[in-house]
Parts: C-alpha cells; sequence; structure tokens
C-alpha cells in the first residue's frame, strides 16, 4: 500500500508508485500488489486505475499477463498459477477490497467462479491463498473465541494492538468454507496488528506493515514493522514466517 500524504508533504501518488516499481524491478524478482484504501485519497493526483497501468509496465510483473478466468469482477483482481513442473500447485487469488465492498455479490461470485475453473481444468481441488487489503468480519470473530478459549480457532503467533478495522461483513468467508480451496487469507490495512491463527480450517493473518507516519507516535514502534515469508511447498502444504525489521537491520 502506498500511502502519499499531506504528512508526507506530497501529494503526487504517481511519483510514489514509480519509485516503488523501480525498487521492485530492481530487485529482479516476479512481483504484484493488491490495492489498499490509501493509495488513491482525494487530493492525490492519480486514482487507481492509473496507478494499476504504472505497476504492469515491466518484465518482472506479474500483473502483465496475469492468469485470465472468465467473469473477472475487476480488472485489479487477478489469478496466479503456482506449478510443479506441469500440474498446478497452488492458485493466488489477488482481490480489490474496495470492489468487495461495493460490490459484494459480483465479487464473491467471481470469487466462486476462479475456483470452479481452476479446480475443473485440474481436475481436482486445487488449493489457493486469497489475499486482499482489508481484514474480513471473521478476523475479528475469530480473535474474540480465541479469546474465550473456543475450540475452533488456533492462535499461531503476533499481536492484536489495535481493533479490528473490517468495513463490511460480507458472505465471502462462508464462500471460502463452502468451496474448500482456500487455505489461508492474507489482509493488511491495520497498521499495528500482526497476528495470524487458524480459523475453521483457515489461516488468517495479518502481514506486517512498515508504515512510519500514518499514526500519531507510529515511528517510534518496530514490533509490527517488517515482512511475512510464506513458504508453499511441493504438496501444496505451507509455512508462513513473520519477519520483524529489526531482526533485519541487525
Amino acid at each position: 500500500m502506498l500511502f502519499v500524504s499531506l504528512l508526507s508533504r506530497n501529494v503526487n501518488n504517481k511519483s510514489a508508485a514509480v519509485d516503488l516499481k523501480t525498487f521492485m524491478d530492481n530487485v529482479g524478482i516476479p512481483w504484484t500488489f493488491v490495492l489498499g484504501n490509501h493509495d488513491s485519497e482525494f487530493y492525490n493526483l492519480y486514482d487507481n486505475d492509473e496507478l494499476k497501468d504504472i505497476f504492469k509496465q515491466g518484465e518482472d510483473d506479474l500483473l502483465l499477463e496475469p492468469t485470465k478466468i472468465e467473469g473477472n469482477s475487476d480488472t485489479k483482481d487477478q489469478v496466479i498459477l503456482l506449478y510443479n513442473g506441469e500440474k498446478v500447485n497452488t492458485s493466488l487469488i489477488f482481490m480489490d477490497s474496495e470492489y468487495l465492498i461495493e460490490n459484494p455479490k459480483t465479487a464473491i461470485d467471481w470469487y466462486s467462479k476462479v475456483i470452479d475453473k481452476v479446480n475443473e481444468d485440474n481436475s481436482k481441488n486445487v488449493p489457493s491463498m486469497l489475499f486482499m487489503h482489508y481484514p474480513l468480519y471473521e478476523f475479528e470473530e475469530a480473535y474474540k473465541k480465541y479469546e474465550k478459549n473456543e475450540e475452533d480457532v488456533e492462535f499461531i503467533y503476533g499481536k492484536k494492538r489495535e481493533n479490528i478495522c473490517y468495513e463490511e461483513k460480507t458472505d465471502l468467508f462462508k464462500t471460502v468454507l463452502e468451496k474448500g480451496s482456500t487455505k489461508a487469507i492474507f489482509v493488511g490495512h491495520d497498521h499495528l496488528n500482526d497476528f495470524s491463527l487458524n480459523y475453521k480450517g483457515v489461516r488468517l493473518t495479518y502481514g506486517k506493515s512498515i508504515d512510519y507516519i500514518t499514526y500519531f507516535g507510529i515511528g517510534n514502534k518496530s514490533e509490527q514493522r517488517g515482512a511475512t515469508l510464506i513458504t508453499i511447498k511441493d504438496d501444496s502444504s505451507f509455512e508462513i514466517e513473520p519477519i520483524k525489521l529489526v531482526d533485519i537491520e541487525k
């Protein structure tokens, strides 16, 4: 997520997007993103569609040639298939949270079509991971159940340092359970939360933040800052490892 704000004394979010893209291209590995709520504010010079076009230009950008699934709810959504040789190992699904909130039925129908199409093409239920910006309501529900020591939730790591800021309740998680494909959901949005837990057989995980300016005093906080390493194995099982920025800097 980009956050080009008045606090940063810059309203040109295109320049920040170009800087990010240049950095990622220089790293030399394929990369992609999901849009968040701060990528284009009302005072910024460019909207999300214009930013998306910037990110699509590059040899290493996975958005350059995403796997096309007919019925896509929005051009910002995409699917990337990971292979073991000629067999699909895992599908990575990237959803625009704003679109989900504004058009829940269309977005969830697209998600269902993605799962059905990948499964049909591969004659099996292909494991998938879902990436989006806003946490789902079920992050809140699961954490409350964890605090009550209920059986259908398992805490893995991290901390809840602020309220869980889901926007609207939708049926997406219900559909995830019905389809039985998505094994993990990764979100951001909350700048201090970085916990991960298993809920009803699905791993719910906050990615770590890199924010220094959005919250008052956040520049002096460090535990939530860093990255999240996801390792997908040949058998489609996976490991999730939080990496603190302070540990990298050492």
